[in-house]
């Protein structure tokens, strides 16, 4: 039985190989003809052809029978190992001067899912013009950056941020021509943010509400 005993995390597989010796010293492969069992199945399944899956952190005994002989090796699940992260929302709009907050969620070789966003390392692709601290994201200059979150030696795709340069009054189509206009995106209650349309902002700038020499500034969400 090869391997006669290894270490896989959760949600890896490894495959055994059962070789069968006979009386004349002949060897032959029966990975394929042999009966194959796992002594814990909740620890490791193992299927018709000896490739067993981890499942649980534990450990089990992986047999081969073959015409009444058998072997078996010896399977141990380690705890499931970091394969990727991703980071939300994939593309954010901030002005200078203000922030917004991204997720790094980290997705396991088991399958389960873990918000890693204070432990993953930031990198903004240029620091002039946003920075990045356990995910919370500030804005510096106008410009667009990409920003990476990296942990156990796996990075996400880069979220594309643009920054903009702050205005008096923003239009967005997430916006509500109720609200005050002066957020460039809703707030956390939804009750206060951009526009909706640009009539609005003209109507604020009619009655007074622009400072001098303000802005009006319209976003695509």
């Amino acid at each position: 039985m090869t391997p006669s005993s290894i270490a896989v995390a959760s949600g890896y597989g490894a495959q055994f190989t059962a070789i069968a010796t006979y009386s004349d010293g002949t060897t032959k492969d029966v990975t394929q003809s042999a009966t194959w069992s796992s002594s814990v199945p909740s620890v490791a399944t193992v299927t018709a052809s000896g490739l067993a899956s981890g499942l649980l952190q534990g450990t089990t005994n992986i047999s081969a029978t073959y015409m009444n002989a058998s072997a078996a090796g010896v399977l141990t699940v380690i705890a499931p190992v970091l394969v990727s992260i991703s980071v939300t929302p994939g593309s954010s709009l901030v002005t200078a001067g203000n922030t917004v907050q991204l997720t790094a969620t980290g997705t396991y070789s088991d399958g389960s899912t873990q918000n890693v966003t204070s432990f993953a390392s930031w990198s903004s692709s240029a620091t002039t013009i946003a920075t990045v601290n356990s995910g919370l994201l500030t804005g510096v200059s106008a410009g667009s950056v990409t920003v990476t979150a990296s942990a156990s030696g796996v990075t996400s795709p880069a979220a594309s941020v643009q920054v903009g340069t702050p205005a008096d009054f923003y239009v967005a189509t997430n916006g509500n021509d109720s609200w005050s206009g002066t957020l460039f995106t809703p707030n956390s209650t939804n009750t206060d943010g951009p526009f909706a349309t640009v009539a609005s902002g003209i109507l604020c700038g009619r009655l007074g509400h622009f400072q001098p020499g303000g802005d009006l500034a319209e976003l695509s969400q």
